[in-house]
């Protein structure tokens, strides 16, 4: 085999293992995007009517709650009401600052498939990795956006039921009982009916355009790593092709030499002065 077609042998060869990388990837990836772009399409068509029936049984449960504070006014010192909510305000502002920043939080999303000039295997494959994680964290707040459609309606059928049953406690209350334990379970109800609380600071079509951006990134993070996956391939072949070839001319270096010298001792050639020279003297100029 000459070596034009060994090294059109090792091109196709490589192409189609980066192909076949490419096959793997892509695979991979529709398992994953598939039924993401399945949850796109129910909560499109489902979050607003969700929504809308939450607000109305989250509204009813604030009514209940504001009377039931009202009602505790009447009854507790106002100096105690006043250290009571002080107390909880700064409670509160450690717990919102622990918490997660509400509306829509989608990790970092900045795929990219060109590939530098000079960027080296151990390079590459760092990108693909990092591309992997974004991708994984991008699956995991998807996935958490999917399970907010449904996890709204418990938080609000929820805030509705401790809203009645703490009007019924408040109600039934011994003459003269300490109300503060009251007061303050009814401060932090009123705290969980607040739209950031309970709807996560997203508006219908802010929650709809944050799950859409997040597929959207998700898709495009899994193309670039479908596409420099298989660019990594076909350089690993290209380079596990060419140790092969060259330590296939070291072993057979002897047997190679005689095919090649064959064709070319069979036609007589002119010979120069100089390769004369090198013959006489027996000089080899490749060797040091």
């Amino acid at each position: 085999m000459t070596t034009e077609q060994d090294a059109g042998r090792i091109e196709y060869r490589c192409e189609k293992r980066g192909r076949e990388r490419r096959a793997e990837v892509e695979a991979e990836a529709d398992g994953i995007l598939t039924p993401r772009d399945m949850d796109v399409t129910e909560a499109t068509d489902g979050y607003p009517k969700t929504r809308e029936d939450a607000e109305r049984v989250a509204g009813e449960a604030r009514t209940v709650n504001d009377a039931t504070l009202e009602d505790l006014r009447c009854d507790i010192n106002e100096d105690k009401q006043r250290r009571v909510r002080q107390i909880w305000r700064d409670l509160r502002r450690e717990i919102e600052q622990a918490s997660e920043p509400p509306g829509c939080n989608r990790p970092p999303c900045a795929p990219g498939a060109d590939i530098g000039e000079a960027e080296t295997d151990a390079a590459l494959a760092g990108r693909i990795a990092i591309m992997r994680y974004e991708a994984g964290a991008l699956d995991d707040y998807f996935g958490r956006l999917k399970a907010e459609a449904t996890a709204l309606t418990e938080r609000a059928s929820t805030a509705a039921s401790d809203a009645d049953a703490l009007t019924d406690e408040v109600k039934n209350a011994a003459h003269g009982a300490d109300k503060i334990p009251f007061l303050t379970r009814a401060l932090v109800l009123d705290w969980r009916l607040r739209p950031a609380q309970l709807w996560k600071g997203f508006t219908v079509q802010g929650f709809l355009d944050c799950l859409g951006d997040t597929m959207d990134c998700l898709r495009d993070e899994w193309s670039a790593i479908t596409t420099l996956s298989g660019a990594l391939a076909e350089r690993e072949c290209n380079a596990e092709s060419k140790q092969e070839r060259a330590a296939k001319l070291r072993s057979g270096a002897a047997d190679e030499l005689i095919r090649r010298c064959g064709a070319v001792l069979a036609e007589p050639t002119e010979r120069s002065v100089e390769d004369e020279d090198d013959f006489q003297n027996g000089r080899d100029d490749e060797q040091d």
